[in-house]
């Protein structure tokens, strides 16, 4: 099972982003990527390289993934998307069961980053380290 820990970002030309829910804030200008709009997405959801940069280089966080397929998961997260224009969202029926989820496809510069992470995984990382501090002792 792939780990997504807060602070974890994808940088991308085109990407496909899923959740629950996805709230547009209003457009603000950025120095390293001129104006856009945030996106917070929330109630779990994900967001994937579709299209990878050209030139294959970081705009916004050095540590950010770049390749084709590279993903985020997590229960909230928020992504910024080129330009002044709002996305249409699109609703997906049944992706976790009984609740519907909704899906954008930016087509533009894309850098979207975890803002709080799966609980699971903080709490089996929180065990970890207790039992690494056992075995210390």
């Amino acid at each position: 099972m792939d780990c997504y820990l807060m602070g974890d970002s994808i940088e991308c030309e085109h990407s496909e982003v899923v959740a629950k829910k996805i709230i547009p804030s209003s457009p603000q200008r950025r120095d390293d990527i001129g104006v856009c709009i945030k996106y917070l997405c929330t109630r779990d959801g994900s967001a994937e390289v579709v299209k990878e940069l050209d030139p294959k280089v970081h705009k916004i966080k050095e540590s950010s993934n770049l390749n084709l397929g590279d993903c985020i998961k997590s229960e909230a997260f928020f992504v910024l998307v080129e330009g002044l224009r709002p996305l249409s969202k699109t609703k997906l029926g049944g992706q976790s069961n009984r609740h519907s989820s909704n899906s954008v496809s930016p087509r533009k510069y894309t850098y979207a980053e975890i803002s709080y992470p799966f609980a699971r995984i903080m709490h089996a990382l929180e065990n970890r380290q207790k039992e690494i501090g056992k075995i210390n002792m």
